[in-house]
């Protein structure tokens, strides 16, 4: 793996640089306040995203210099900062869903992971530690394209679910046989954490929609059950972020 330490984020403190990122299947772009490195970060793990022009609006989101880093947002600020730079970023992703959120506001964000192979497009809900992000990176390492490993987004007028173009993240240590299917080098590591590089895998661009042809409850001890199609919306409701 790439450990923390081959990042230019755990140099400590560097100068500060703006820019943003445009999803245009979604309609969204985001400016960001951050240093130089985040950006290099964001561009090893997402997909659908492109440089976009810098407005001269204050940033959607500012991540200060390190050592340790703290994020600012309108729409959504951590509890605490970081030392740990692959830690910030998983609170910086999840900033930028909520900052999509607050252009789309006809779109919902639900706690979800969604991959497709052979038996279709598949979505997959359940409660934080319940094993989505790690089912969702051994779909990756078998071949399957992947819409999210947390986060979803739902249309209800169109009835379709899409992804934001993030890679899985998993908690270390990582399985075996993950790590043999997709190499050691295809992930970036953090302390506890680490990201699949968005090159290592099949992942949907932000905003790719899809309508779903099987949706799970997945649950620790029972593994995955199919939902019956009359209690899809009450699931959508139970994983609703905002």
């Amino acid at each position: 793996m790439a450990e923390p330490g081959d990042s230019a984020l755990a140099t400590g403190a560097e100068a500060l640089e703006s820019f943003a990122l445009e999803a245009c299947e979604l309609g969204v772009s985001l400016s960001f306040r951050a240093p130089s490195a985040v950006r290099k970060l964001l561009g090893c793990v997402l997909s659908g995203w492109a440089d976009a022009p810098i407005p001269d609006a204050d940033p959607t989101i500012r991540v200060s210099a390190g050592p340790r880093f703290a994020l600012g947002s309108a729409h959504y600020v951590p509890a605490r900062d970081y030392s740990d730079p692959v830690a910030l970023l998983n609170e910086l992703l999840i900033a930028m869903a909520h900052g999509v959120k607050a252009q789309r506001p006809d779109l919902v964000l639900l706690h979800g992971a969604a991959f497709e192979d052979p038996a279709g497009a598949q979505v997959v809900f359940g409660e934080k530690k319940a094993g989505k992000s790690v089912m969702t990176a051994d779909r990756a390492a078998r071949g399957a394209l992947i819409y999210a490993d947390d986060i979803l987004l739902w249309s209800p007028k169109a009835m379709t679910f899409a992804g934001l173009g993030m890679s899985p993240r998993l908690r270390r240590p990582v399985a075996e046989t993950i790590l043999e299917r997709l190499g050691r080098r295809s992930f970036i590591a953090g302390q506890h954490t680490c990201y699949l590089a968005a090159g290592a895998l099949r992942l949907a661009p932000a905003g790719r929609s899809f309508a779903a042809d099987r949706v799970f409850d997945l649950r620790p001890r029972d593994g995955m059950r199919p939902v019956r199609f009359y209690n899809v919306r009450t699931r959508i409701a139970q994983h609703r972020i905002c």
